[in-house]
């Protein structure tokens, strides 16, 4: 809609009011996905508890920096990770924290604003069923992510997840640089 807007408009502009539209232009494309992805961000900041019900204003900064401390850890996977760097998925374990259930009260409100989905399928360990949460896709181009669905997934603990949001604390990230080399199958240890 807002492509299709924009492009109308500058027809209008240029005293083409008659010419049907065959495609919008790539530039228009991008300003528009940037101005809808900052836009996003900006409501999510000055907006999140005038227009969800349920959210107080310290929640709303605890959602923000949440999301704000994940488009950082995303954007330094994509730099810095060579088997996996482009996930934007995340689970949470250590579910056991104590302010866990806070934590899952922000996602809670992060999904009834349309700013967080979540679906459960098969984990990774023993079969079990495992909830994955997926950022709504608009927010990654202004952070220059990748929005295309992609398969990798995070898991991140719940203590992190909620440093990050009430503390406003880096989600910790492992480089592919600083893992232990894995041992070949014929190597030895001294």
């Amino acid at each position: 809609y807002w492509m299709y807007d924009r492009a109308i408009s500058n027809l209008r502009s240029q005293g083409k009011d008659d010419q049907a539209i065959n495609c919008i232009p790539p530039q228009v494309q991008t300003e528009i996905i940037l101005d809808r992805s900052t836009k996003m961000w900006e409501w999510i900041k000055n907006g999140l508890d005038k227009n969800v019900e349920g959210c107080s204003r310290e929640q709303a900064g605890y959602i923000f920096q949440l999301f704000d401390n994940l488009a950082i850890l995303f954007r330094e996977r994509l730099q810095n990770h060579q088997s996996e760097p482009r996930a934007i998925v995340f689970s949470i374990s250590d579910t056991q924290f104590p302010a866990y259930p806070d934590l899952l009260e922000l996602l809670i409100i992060a999904r009834k604003a349309q700013i967080l989905y979540s679906y459960s399928s098969s984990a990774k360990d023993s079969g079990r069923r495992e909830d994955y949460y997926v950022p709504n896709r608009i927010l990654w181009p202004v952070r220059m992510l990748d929005p295309v669905g992609q398969y990798s997934r995070v898991s991140l603990k719940a203590r992190d997840l909620w440093a990050a949001a009430t503390e406003n604390r880096k989600l910790p990230f492992i480089s592919d640089e600083a893992m232990p080399t894995q041992l070949g199958m014929y190597d030895r240890v001294n």
